[in-house]
């Protein structure tokens, strides 16, 4: 699954204690980080609402990693977002990206596919379109290595 992969990915890092799960919804990713979404969610899950449209309320260079599962592809700047979640880690943290793989859900414009997806992505135009675009120091720690057949990771460490 998603979350294991992810818990398994940080255990293979130090100090990977202090950070965010963004667009959480009701379940985390990551139990022990900081749950953030919209809205409430009913209470369940998330300890802060967070709209997008500001900064993220955390000091630049003071997170650990930063998990976004599902939520790039409802973003209109990726490349901005990227660039501005990056700035929150400290050298040697992680941005942990899940993305749905266009290949395998429905696509935006088709009758099932999400309202809410601004963009569809496949590994290779995420590279080409959002990757090969930032204008950051990153190095990239796991790419399209999931395999789970309805999206792929992208996982970066700032440098």
């Amino acid at each position: 699954s998603e979350t294991e992969f992810i818990n398994n990915f940080l255990k293979t890092k130090e100090n990977m204690l202090n950070g965010i799960d963004l667009g959480c919804s009701n379940r985390k990713k990551i139990n022990f980080s900081v749950g953030i979404d919209q809205d409430r969610c009913g209470g369940k899950t998330n300890e802060l609402v967070w709209d997008g449209t500001k900064e993220l309320p955390f000091r630049d260079e003071t997170l650990d990693f930063i998990c976004g599962s599902h939520i790039i592809e409802h973003i209109e700047d990726p490349v901005q977002a990227i660039e501005d979640w990056m700035k929150k880690l400290r050298v040697g943290g992680v941005l942990l990206l899940i993305v749905p793989h266009k290949t395998f859900i429905p696509n935006i414009g088709t009758p099932d596919g999400d309202p809410t997806h601004i963009r569809d992505f496949t590994p290779k135009s995420f590279k080409i379109d959002v990757l090969d675009r930032l204008n950051i120091k990153y190095g990239l720690l796991s790419f399209d290595n999931l395999k789970n057949n309805w999206s792929f990771d992208c996982f970066l460490v700032k440098l």
